[in-house]
C-alpha cells in the first residue's frame, strides 16, 4: 500500500513538473510572438508611405498608450506601486487630443476624458500630470503648447479659458482678460500665443501674459472667414495655417492676419478635407492635415497640392480611429493623437538625407 502511494505521488509530481515546464514554454512562446508583432524594426520594413517600389517618404516609428511604451521604463518598485494603487490605469491614454513636443524631447498630451495634461519627460524618465488650474480642476483640456521659457499653456474648452503653468506643472495665471467662448487649438511661437476660438469663429493672437495683440475672423464661408475652426500651425516665417473645419479647408494667413491662400474641399477622395481637425508642417514645408472623417493624415505641398495619404480606418499601426491632433518636431518626427485607439502614433518624414 505504501509503495502504491509513493508511486502515485511520484507520478503526480512528474505531471506537475511537466505541466509547469509546458506552461513556462507556452508563456515564452507567447511573449516571443508578441515581441515579433510589436518589434519596431520588423514593422519599419513594411510600414512606409508610399509603399514600394516608390521611394518612401513617411515611416512608422512606434505608438504608445502607456509611459513604458513612450520610453519611460518604470522601476520594479514603481511597477509594484502601480499594481497596488492602479497607477497603470491612471497613466494610460484614454482620449488624447492636442499634442506638443518641446525642444528637450518632453511630450505633452491633452487628454480630454481624463481632464488632464500628461507630460512624458522622456529624457528624465518620469511622468507628470496637470489636473488643477487656478481655484479648481481642468474639465476638458483640448490643446497644449510650450514657450521657449518652458511655460505650459492649456486650453480648456469647457471652462472657456487658457491656463498657464510653469515647467513643473504648477499653475501661474490665466488669460482672464480675454473673453473666450470655446478655446481649442493653441500654438506657441516665441513669446506669442495663438488661440483658436471655435465658437467665436476667430483666431486670437496674444502675448504670453494674455494681452490681446490681434484678432481676426468672423463666421462665414468667404476668404478670411471661419466656420468652427479647430487648430492652427505657425511656420518659421510666421505664416498662419488654420484648420477651418466646417468649411472643409485649410486657410493660410500672413503674420498680420491677411488672407494668402486656401486649399481643400468636402468629399471622400484623397486630397479632400471633409473634417480637417489639425494641421502641422515638416522641415521641407509640406503641410500635414489630420482629417477625422478620412481617419488619416493628408500631405500637401506648400501651395496646397495634394501629395499623399497616410492612414485608414482601423486599429493596426498606421491606422486611425478619429485622429485629433498633430505635432511635427524640428527633426521631422510626426506625433498624431489617435483618440478612439487611445494612443499616440509616431511617424518620421524621410528627407533626402535620411533616405540615403
Amino acid at each position: 500500500m505504501e509503495d502504491k502511494i509513493i508511486m502515485i505521488f511520484k507520478k503526480g509530481a512528474a505531471y506537475f513538473y511537466a505541466y509547469r515546464r509546458n506552461l513556462v514554454l507556452l508563456i515564452i512562446m507567447v511573449n516571443l510572438s508578441c515581441a515579433t508583432r510589436l518589434n519596431t524594426g520588423g514593422e519599419k520594413a513594411v510600414l512606409f508611405w508610399p509603399p514600394p517600389p516608390e521611394k518612401p517618404r513617411i515611416e512608422f516609428v512606434r505608438s504608445f498608450n502607456t509611459p513604458d511604451e513612450a520610453g519611460i521604463k518604470a522601476s520594479f518598485f514603481q511597477r509594484m506601486k502601480s499594481a497596488i494603487l492602479g497607477g497603470d490605469q491612471i497613466n494610460k491614454l484614454i482620449s488624447p487630443h492636442g499634442i506638443w513636443v518641446d525642444k528637450e524631447g518632453r511630450i505633452y498630451v491633452a487628454d480630454t476624458q481624463q481632464s488632464a495634461v500628461i507630460i512624458y519627460d522622456v529624457p528624465k524618465k518620469n511622468i507628470k500630470r496637470i489636473t488643477k488650474a487656478k481655484d479648481g480642476v481642468l474639465v476638458s483640456p483640448v490643446d497644449v503648447c510650450c514657450d521657449p521659457a518652458g511655460n505650459i499653456y492649456v486650453s480648456d474648452s469647457a471652462l472657456a479659458a487658457v491656463f498657464v503653468f510653469d515647467s513643473g506643472g504648477n499653475f501661474r495665471y490665466d488669460f482672464s482678460n480675454i473673453q473666450f467662448q470655446r478655446p481649442t487649438g493653441l500654438f506657441c511661437h516665441g513669446d506669442t500665443v495663438f488661440v483658436v476660438d471655435t465658437l467665436e469663429h476667430n483666431l486670437v493672437v496674444a502675448s504670453n501674459r494674455g494681452e490681446v495683440l490681434m484678432k481676426f475672423g468672423i463666421r462665414g464661408k468667404g476668404k478670411g472667414e471661419f466656420n468652427y475652426p479647430t487648430d492652427l500651425w505657425v511656420d518659421s516665417s510666421q505664416k498662419i495655417f488654420v484648420a477651418d473645419t466646417l468649411n472643409f479647408r485649410i486657410q493660410i494667413f500672413d503674420s498680420n492676419g491677411s488672407f494668402l491662400n486656401e486649399f481643400g474641399k468636402n468629399g471622400d477622395a484623397y486630397g479632400d478635407t471633409p473634417r480637417p481637425k489639425a494641421v502641422s508642417m515638416d522641415s521641407d514645408g509640406n503641410i500635414y492635415v489630420v482629417d477625422a472623417v478620412m481617419n488619416g493624415v493628408e500631405l500637401f505641398d506648400n501651395n496646397g497640392k495634394f501629395l499623399m495619404f497616410v492612414g485608414g480606418s482601423g486599429s493596426n499601426n498606421g491606422q486611425f480611429l478619429l485622429p485629433a491632433g498633430v505635432f511635427i518636431t524640428t527633426d521631422n518626427y510626426i506625433y498624431i493623437s489617435d483618440m478612439y485607439n487611445h494612443r499616440v502614433q509616431v511617424f518620421r518624414f524621410l528627407t533626402e538625407e535620411k533616405k540615403q
